[in-house]
Parts: structure tokens; sequence; C-alpha cells
């Protein structure tokens, strides 16, 4: 598993300091069909409001290979594909999941403004579901 926890400072994004975001995801191959978590932590400065997320393996053929900006990430798989959530300050979210299919796995997170067009942070975990 691999967590990368990044400040983000892209041109033409939102800068925010002390806007955080962190994932922490399977530390070994998760058994198929076992339920297991994935916690995303962070916390929202002035103007980020929204948390997406976006869980998954395969897309298109290829792995899921986390974006620096959520708007990058849209334009590959479409919004419709994340969960947000309102955020303000320090936050944790527990995300519940289950070992499906089987193969590498990816949870994907961006720290938003309420529009999701400039991204504060992002975060990303990797792992095999056997």
């Amino acid at each position: 598993m691999v967590v990368i926890m990044t400040p983000l400072i892209v041109a033409g994004t939102a800068f925010a300091a002390s806007s955080t975001l962190t994932v922490k995801g399977p530390h070994k191959m998760v058994a198929s069909g076992a339920k297991y978590e994935v916690t995303i932590s962070g916390t929202a400065a002035e103007g980020a409001s929204t948390m997406e997320e976006l869980e998954g393996g395969y897309a298109n053929g290829t792995a899921i290979k986390c974006d620096t900006t959520y708007r990058a990430e849209v334009t590959k798989y479409g919004s419709q594909e994340f969960v947000a959530y309102s955020v303000t300050g320090r936050f944790v979210k527990h995300v519940i999941l289950f070992a499906n299919s089987s193969g590498d796995k990816a949870l994907c997170a961006y720290l938003t403004n309420a529009a999701g067009t400039a991204t504060y942070a992002h975060a990303s975990a990797h792992w095999r579901n056997g």
C-alpha cells in the first residue's frame, strides 16, 4: 500500500497551505469477498469545502493512476464515478469497501471548492485484492 499526502501547488489551481489530505488503505492483500476500510482524513482550509473520492481498479482497460487535480480525474472517469462529502476544518471519513473483484485497486481523493473547479490537496492509496 502506498500513501501519498500532498498539499497541492499546481499552476491554474487554488493554493491553501493549511489544506491537507491523507488516504490510508489496506497494508496487505485483501482476500476476495472480504470487507475492508479505507480512511480519508485531512484539514479543509478556507475555500476548500468538498472532499471527492473515487475507488476502483481497472478503467477502460488501464489501472487507475490518480491525477493531481480533481478536474483531470473527472475528465478521465466522469463526475458520476465520484462520491462527494461536505467537509469543514479537520475531518475523517471511513469508507467501507468489499473485495468483489481481484487485482490492483486505488482510492483517489481530492479536497476541492464546492464547484470542483479548484483542487486544494490530493492523496491516494493503492493495494491489491486477491
